[in-house]
């Protein structure tokens, strides 16, 4: 198995999980907040 590495600070995957759940109510999914380009998900 191999070991799975983090390219951001805990403090940017942080700020990440909370946009994610902050704006999940203007997706139809948390799957589509997601996967969406930036230009189609202003924050």
């Amino acid at each position: 198995m191999s070991k799975t590495t983090t390219k951001s600070s805990p403090e940017v995957r942080e700020r990440s999980v909370r946009l994610l759940f902050d704006n999940e109510g203007q997706h139809t999914s948390r799957w589509q907040a997601v996967t969406l380009p930036p230009a189609a998900n202003p924050v």
